[in-house]
């Protein structure tokens, strides 16, 4: 047998690095963060606790890029093409969109929500993800849809944000209480109150 290749190498190293992030997700996203331990990481994941720390200094660093990785799904789900710019298409794509995500990716959605009610590890988050150039990004992304399109953009911002957290809250965890009509009709106040034309150059914000 021909020894390995440094690419096969890298590969295996990949293939551990995401066996330990998703058996993270999992847990972080049934059990809570501070619930886990590493040693049941590592049982879940079926690798050794010192193989855990091989590729992670702590549990924190793993959260950290879960909680990145969360960021960058909605980034996503609102501007698919990447462009720095949220359009009323995507905007209603997104809406059209969402569901389904929380759907496909429900433990993100739990973890995000385990992570909200958690004031220790909201502290942990602001350290060191909030400031990042990640979720700067997609603050300043979003920023921007609004600010192109109310003249006071904040509120219209917060309003909106509250809107899908309180959603998203109601659907993950009891999804059996919202009529699939009442989620449509959800979707389309949501495009009638936030897709609106731009405002003219000279009064964006």
């Amino acid at each position: 047998m021909s020894p390995r290749t440094q690419k096969q190498f890298e590969d295996i190293r990949e293939e551990k690095r995401e066996l330990i992030l998703n058996s993270a997700l999992k847990l972080f996203a049934d059990k809570g963060f501070y619930a886990t331990s590493i040693s049941a990481l590592a049982d879940e994941a079926g690798i050794s606790k010192g193989l855990v720390y091989n590729y992670f200094e702590s549990k924190e660093e793993i959260l950290v890029q879960l909680f990145n990785r969360f960021i960058e799904l909605v980034s996503r789900l609102l501007n698919p093409d990447s462009d720095e710019e949220i359009t009323n298409e995507e905007m209603e794509l997104f809406f059209r969109n969402f569901t389904s995500s929380m759907n496909s990716d429900r433990e993100y959605w739990m973890l995000y929500f385990q992570l909200s009610m958690q004031k220790s590890v909201l502290e942990l988050i602001q350290r060191n993800i909030l400031k990042g150039e990640m979720f700067v990004r997609y603050q300043q992304l979003t920023y921007k849809f609004f600010a192109d399109r109310f003249p006071d953009p904040m509120p219209q911002m917060l309003f909106f944000s509250f809107l899908i957290k309180g959603f998203s809250i109601q659907y993950v965890l009891t999804p059996e209480f919202i009529p699939v009509d009442e989620i449509e009709r959800f979707w389309n106040r949501m495009k009638e109150v936030f897709i609106v034309d731009k405002l003219p150059v000279a009064e964006q914000v």
